[in-house]
């Protein structure tokens, strides 16, 4: 049991630090295309997405909403499971 809760904590954080390599892409994509972002909110859930969604539609915005959508679900996805399993492991001590 303690090895399948370690191998769900492993999972969780490796899906967080892809959504944070994800943030950073799409960041870096916005950035180059000289859209105003702001520094202090694009580490939130949700504000990349909604700055993606204000974009022109193009082949490449389509491809930066995907990602930023991804990127939001991978990090909730992350949370949640570091935190269910870290309670777990916690208790097992």
């Amino acid at each position: 049991m303690q090895s399948t809760l370690l191998a769900v904590f492993a999972t969780s954080l490796a899906l967080g630090v892809f959504a944070v390599i994800a943030n950073v892409y799409v960041f870096l994509a916005l950035r180059r295309m000289r859209v105003q972002l702001s520094f202090g909110l694009s580490g939130l859930p949700g504000y990349l997405t909604r700055q993606c969604r204000a974009l022109t539609p193009s082949v490449q915005s389509a491809r930066l909403l995907q990602v930023s959508r991804l990127s939001d679900f991978a990090f909730v996805v992350a949370i949640l499971g570091a935190v269910a399993t870290g309670l777990l492991l916690a208790g097992k001590s």
